[in-house]
């Protein structure tokens, strides 16, 4: 699709911006283990830095490939499973979407899209010409442009559903909520984190043991505190930390945080490719088991504020 003579056509390359946008937004692209189709997707579209209309192609993927692991923003995952010598790129693309579950396989022609509709039976196959106006695409602006409906009022397999395809191609997660750092409550956070642990672990793309969770919260210094903050941390970290790590099997690193500037008012979970935003934080059950009533929605900006978390003073225990 990242072929120059296809950008000779203005609805051509608009369709191939829309899609990289939306990609940046909340997407992220699937290569192969060798990284094979990632080194020739590279060249296809390095050479369009001179082709016209393929300027701005060129553009929005070098801003994309700006978006550094390291960052966590990972728009580009290395995933199983490898091939042998030999095998066809048609082929390896066509058992990379069936193995990896992929949303959607975009082609460059309609012709092409029947080939793959072949090839990789099940998969959603969409030409680039008709990329704005396809349901793929109308799901990706869904859940960046929506907020789900209140928690309280979605059916449970929906908030898990959507959980499972927000986390599947993440090794880590992180898990911001200022609350936990009071020490009291431990049990209502616990069963949420848990819930969101549990959907990303039996439905993560990798290996169980590739995945790995941090937890930020803050010191309580309001003057309506009911615990210590040494005594806070140690109740975080027996009730909630270690007890979810003893459940799940999953390493879960815990970061309790000064945070005099007061800038930790985000609940948010991360992944490495999106922020999502729980306004009411991870205390997301009724004693009942049933939702309580918060809206979950996703917040494009919030890598530079997480950041700015991340880099708070950690508190000492001496």
């Amino acid at each position: 699709m990242f072929d120059s003579e296809h950008f000779s056509d203005s609805a051509y390359h608009l369709n191939v911006e829309i899609l990289l946008m939306g990609i940046a937004t909340n997407g992220i692209v699937l290569v192969d283990a060798d990284k094979k189709l990632y080194d020739q997707l590279c060249d296809k579209v390095e050479a369009l830095a001179g082709t016209g209309k393929g300027k701005k192609t060129h553009i929005l993927f070098e801003e994309l490939l700006k978006q550094k692991r390291e960052r966590k923003i990972v728009r580009f995952v290395t995933c199983r499973p490898k091939f042998e010598n030999g095998r066809s790129e048609e082929e390896m693309v066509a058992t990379l979407a069936i193995k990896c579950r992929s949303d959607t396989l975009i082609v460059s022609s309609p012709e092409e899209a029947a080939k793959f509709a072949m090839m990789a039976r099940g998969s959603s196959v969409v030409p680039t010409s008709e990329y704005i106006q396809s349901d793929a695409e109308a799901r990706r602006r869904h859940f960046s442009e929506a907020h789900l409906p209140p928690l309280d009022t979605l059916r449970p397999e929906v908030f898990d559903k959507t959980i499972v395809q927000a986390t599947k191609f993440s090794k880590q997660l992180r898990f911001y909520d200022a609350m936990i750092g009071k020490g009291t409550g431990t049990s209502r956070f616990r069963d949420g984190i848990r819930r969101i642990l549990k959907l990303w672990r039996d439905g993560s793309h990798f290996g169980r043991e590739n995945l790995s969770a941090e937890i930020y919260t803050v010191v309580d210094k309001s003057h309506y505190r009911k615990k210590k903050p040494s005594e806070s941390y140690y109740i975080v970290k027996k009730e909630l930390v270690q007890r979810l790590q003893d459940e799940l099997g999953i390493p879960i690193n815990f970061f309790f945080k000064e945070d005099d500037s007061r800038i930790s008012h985000c609940r948010m979970l991360q992944t490495e490719s999106i922020c999502i935003n729980f306004d009411q934080g991870f205390d997301i059950f009724k004693p009942d088991g049933s939702f309580r009533r918060m809206v979950v929605n996703l917040y494009p900006a919030g890598e530079v504020h997480l950041s700015e978390y991340r880099n708070l003073p950690d508190f000492s225990l001496t």
